[in-house]
């Protein structure tokens, strides 16, 4: 049985979303990025590696968080 694709368009407005906010009261933010490093046991190559971790920091008071954290804040 084919599954069907839906080509369904979302418009969401921006202001209807939640706002975040840094411990320091704060809502903007820069986009940054945090080097991991991949040990050879767990990368595919056999060598080590790095990855990069997309993380968001406060203009205001430079505290780091990484995405997936941003709800704790």
């Amino acid at each position: 049985m084919a599954q069907q694709i839906s080509n369904a368009t979302i418009n969401i407005n921006p202001d209807d979303l939640k706002t975040v906010t840094c411990i320091c009261g704060k809502t903007i933010f820069e986009n940054v990025c945090q080097a991991k490093i991949v040990p050879a046991i767990y990368s595919p190559t056999g060598k080590p590696a790095v990855i990069l971790r997309p993380c968001l920091r406060c203009i205001e008071c430079g505290v780091v968080s990484a995405v997936d954290e941003i709800e704790k804040l």
